[in-house]
């Protein structure tokens, strides 16, 4: 986790699907024992209820400092379920999105987004993955898009939201994020994946965008 895109504050929320290990990995250092943490899940999602089953069995133990809170972006608030699960939004907090915006409304994720930005005015931040506007695509990862949207739809969880990255931006900080950085495919690859040896690289049309008061 690099500290100069993603900051640790008192408060980390993970909005995601498969976080899991990430959770019990920082739970386990001792720097961060003191950290209150909460998850935010789709309860649809088949991880969110493997992950249940196998923590009802025992075969998984769930950390004291963990606090699980199914939530439905599209009928449920999350400001509500997290402030019933006992979440602090007067406190900095770090919100972690990731894989999920893209197959929700554009109006779930913005209305999500709005209040993070309110939730992290006294510090912290959010990092989030979206899908590029299809449009803005070459011809070659149009192809690779559309051949992949159509899986994931017969699959039954369809893409239904994409961002023009400026217009993001600009969204963001009309949100009261004073900080904003997207990163394309380009940048990230030179971040995080230069000089590898088996030559790993990030294409396709995700983005990653990090916003802080």
């Amino acid at each position: 986790m690099r500290t100069d895109v993603f900051v640790l504050h008192p408060t980390i929320a993970f909005i995601g699907r498969v976080m899991f290990t990430l959770i019990f990995f920082l739970s386990g250092i001792t720097h961060f024992t003191d950290l209150k943490q909460y998850v935010a899940l789709m309860p649809s999602a088949i991880p969110f209820r493997t992950f249940w089953v196998m923590a009802s069995e025992g075969a998984i133990a769930v950390p004291d400092l963990v606090t699980y809170v199914p939530v439905d972006f599209e009928k449920e608030s999350l400001a509500d379920e997290l402030a019933r699960a006992g979440f602090d939004a007067r406190e900095p907090a770090f919100f972690s999105w990731l894989g999920v915006t893209p197959y929700l409304r554009l109006g779930s994720v913005m209305a999500t987004l709005r209040y993070v930005a309110a939730a992290t005015r006294t510090g912290g931040g959010v990092v989030f993955d979206y899908a590029i506007a299809p449009r803005l695509l070459p011809p070659r990862r149009r192809a690779a898009f559309d051949a992949l949207a159509r899986r994931v739809s017969a699959a039954g969880e369809p893409w239904q939201t994409f961002f023009e990255p400026s217009s993001l931006v600009q969204d963001l900080r009309a949100m009261g994020f004073g900080r904003v950085v997207d990163f394309g495919p380009e940048e990230l690859n030179a971040r995080y994946f230069a000089g590898r040896a088996d030559c790993l690289r990030l294409g396709g049309s995700a983005r990653l965008m990090s916003a802080s008061p």
